[in-house]
């Protein structure tokens, strides 16, 4: 009995020497394998494995036995779900699966709740055109902060996606068509960043004024006229883009935003897709902002450290830009802004740097 508790012993020992994670910085710096039979020659170095354009049908299952893979990257590939195989992987922390244009989520989500380790999870540029109910499966996944669905052909998210309450960051840029967020989005208490840059919102939901951990709100190139009240009770939100909007008002309680320290007003020149003729076409979208009483209400935002501006057509700015304390980084590229008009700015804001 002594000599099989000696040897179990020795066993998960010899596991646990085998099992040499990396943290999130160094798995960065780690060099990627191209290769499965280059990879299987030293299994235990494997952390980073990218099996990307390989026109593979099926998860390898060789993946098995590369004991310490955090990251896999599956891209581009002819992937119609995933395996089991999965599952035995016991320390992935990144899954790539992106550009499979067959892929079926509703076969592979019940697979991928199972990578209990999972921290990051890419569906880009999949031609997807909805997301399953069972997406609600990855709340399994407690260490899941990023989902990326990204380039895709999606109208709207299912309400099912706020039950993964691990999320930190949500990706649905270049969705041309996306249009609306799920009502119950303010669900997502942990989400620091939410990226909708380039689709087809017309307004955001209310709930989203929920969302008081968000630190990054990119809405640049939608249809936004206008954004719900109270979105200053999201307090930590720094950075937020609204270019390339229809914009005719700021909110109306943006002095009451206690932490924003980056807002992005360019005018944008918008790159619409479609997704049958796959032609891109440009159109430019301007402000309809009255800019006179957006910097009267930019004036008592003190927190403000970088503002954007590009390509507003303005002429000049008014002295309350003065009231921006705290201000480190004024852009007002592509503006008819004269000499004289320059040089005022200057003597206004020494210490800030302007690009013109």
């Amino acid at each position: 009995m002594i000599k099989r508790s000696i040897s179990l012993m020795l066993f998960f020992f010899a596991m646990n020497l085998n099992a040499q994670t990396l943290d999130e910085h160094d798995l960065l710096e780690a060099p990627v394998f191209n290769s499965l039979q280059e990879a299987l020659k030293n299994p235990e170095m494997v952390h980073r494995l990218d099996l990307s354009n390989k026109k593979l049908k099926e998860v390898p299952a060789e993946i098995q036995k590369l004991p310490n893979l955090q990251e896999l990257r599956l891209d581009n590939n002819e992937l119609k779900s995933v395996s089991e195989v999965l599952a035995a992987c016991k320390h992935l922390e990144i899954l790539s699966l992106s550009g499979n244009e067959s892929h079926s989520l509703e076969k592979s989500f019940p697979v991928i709740a199972k990578v209990l380790t999972l921290r990051e999870l890419w569906l880009r540029d999949s031609k997807f055109k909805s997301i399953p109910d069972n997406v609600e499966l990855l709340s399994a996944l407690k260490s899941l902060h990023l989902i990326h669905f990204g380039s895709n052909m999606l109208k709207t998210l299912p309400a099912a996606i706020c039950k993964v309450k691990s999320l930190q960051t949500l990706d649905l840029e270049l969705n041309y068509h996306f249009e609306k967020l799920p009502d119950n989005i303010g669900e997502l208490k942990e989400l620091r960043d939410l990226d909708l840059e380039e689709n087809a919102i017309s307004e955001l939901p209310l709930e989203i004024t929920k969302l008081k951990n968000l630190v990054n709100l990119d809405v640049q190139s939608n249809n936004i006229s206008s954004l719900p009240e109270g979105m200053s009770k999201m307090k930590s939100l720094k950075h937020l883009t609204l270019s390339g909007n229809p914009l005719k008002s700021m909110p109306a309680d943006l002095e009451l935003f206690p932490s924003l320290e980056i807002l992005e007003l360019n005018s944008n020149v918008v790159l619409s897709f479609d997704p049958v003729t796959f032609e891109e076409k440009e159109s430019k979208v301007m402000m309809a902002l009255d800019w006179d009483k957006t910097f009267i209400q930019l004036s008592s935002v003190s927190t403000i450290k970088e503002l954007m501006l590009d390509r507003n057509n303005l002429p000049e700015l008014p002295p309350s830009i003065v009231q921006l304390k705290h201000l480190e980084r004024l852009e007002l590229e592509d503006n008819p802004i004269d000499e004289y008009h320059k040089q005022q700015l200057k003597r206004w804001l020494p210490n800030v740097r302007i690009i013109y």
